[in-house]
């Protein structure tokens, strides 16, 4: 992580450290992803912000990551027979925001938008076309989003899907569904990855 995110994200913490404090929250779930996992000076960021939330962080392995995103996304939403996947960064939302912007399609929700996949691969490769500028990315994924978008093509093709949903949760989501497991949606057919 670079100095600059890692001040940014602290910067944050700080301040859901703050809420934390005068909610008077009991109990705390905290936990790191990918970007943590990665990243060889992971101490460097974990160290203050485990001081600024009085709290450990557990990172979280690839699996468990994989397995809390897919819980989030089962947990509002169901799904009977379909695909799960999480590419991390928001690449199914910047998908999603660029098929509400290049369709016009009238609502500017993204969860729970479902589209054909006809009319995703279209879209998908004009966003793997890195010469080309697709209305709709969020600024943070213009960078990552040619890969991005030739990973769900593959994905999108390979698993011969007839619509694509958007969702809206997260990991987080997923954590949340866990500790409430009696109200969890349950799957029929459902891969994750």
């Amino acid at each position: 992580m670079a100095s600059q995110s890692i001040s940014k994200a602290l910067s944050a913490i700080k301040r859901f450290a703050y809420i934390i404090r005068t909610m008077s929250v009991d109990h705390q779930l905290i936990v790191a992803t990918a970007a943590i996992r990665r990243a060889k000076n992971a101490k460097e960021f974990l160290r203050p912000a485990e001081k600024l939330l009085n709290n450990k962080i557990r990172t979280l392995s690839a699996k468990e990551e994989a397995h809390y995103a897919y819980l989030g996304v089962l947990s509002n939403m169901s799904i009977h027979d379909g695909l799960v996947a999480d590419l991390g960064g928001g690449s199914f939302r910047a998908l999603g925001s660029a098929y509400i912007k290049n369709y016009d399609y009238p609502l500017q929700l993204l969860h729970g938008l479902k589209f054909k996949s006809e009319q995703a691969t279209t879209l998908l490769d004009k966003m793997s076309d890195e010469s080309e500028m697709v209305i709709g990315i969020p600024p943070g994924r213009i960078d990552t989003i040619s890969t991005a978008a030739n990973i769900i093509i593959s994905l999108v093709l390979r698993s011969s899907v007839k619509d694509i949903m958007i969702s809206g949760t997260s990991i987080r989501d997923g954590l949340i569904a866990e500790l409430n497991e009696e109200n969890r949606v349950s799957p029929d057919k459902v891969a994750y990855y």
